[in-house]
């Protein structure tokens, strides 16, 4: 599946002026390319200023497992962890070399990385969060968002079931 673009453009007589009038809009449609689409989730990178604090959230409070470990070129520390999102997704915390500032939350780029959970463990997430000092920030009816220790909005969703 890909998508196009394509212009539409309507002629109307307008009845009080007589005069012919071009109305244009656009529409979106998606349509077949055989073998030119991405078929899944690869992977999601981060980027921390401090990779053990973001193993301790990630791995132990949110339970994320740890699928394999990099190495600084040195050998002396590690540049990068992979934690399993499940269905051959991996979640890549990359050690940043120089803290960036903050950008606004709406800021263009990544808005958040959002995580699946059940519905009905929402509120014992609501409460694990807060006990770990990590608490719900912000919810709708579907997600949670929390904050990772580097200040990244993560969500946990349970869309499509509500409450």
């Amino acid at each position: 599946m890909g998508f196009g673009i394509h212009r539409i453009a309507l002629a109307e007589l307008r009845a009080d002026t007589g005069v012919a009038v071009e109305i244009c809009f656009f529409s979106v449609c998606q349509c077949r390319v055989a073998g030119m689409r991405p078929t899944h989730m690869h992977h999601v990178a981060v980027k921390v200023a401090d990779l053990t604090r973001a193993e301790v959230f990630y791995a132990g409070l949110l339970g994320l497992p740890v699928l394999r470990r990099w190495l600084l070129a040195d050998g002396k520390g590690e540049r990068s962890l992979w934690l399993d999102l499940g269905a051959g997704a991996f979640l890549a915390l990359e050690r940043a070399g120089q803290m960036e500032p903050a950008k606004p939350e709406d800021a263009p780029g990544i808005h958040l990385v959002a995580l699946h959970i059940p519905r009905g463990e929402r509120d014992a997430w609501i409460a694990k969060l807060a006990q770990a000092g990590h608490p719900v920030y912000q919810q709708t009816d579907y997600t949670l968002y929390v904050r990772d220790p580097e200040g990244n909005r993560i969500g946990l969703s349970h869309w499509p079931d509500s409450r």
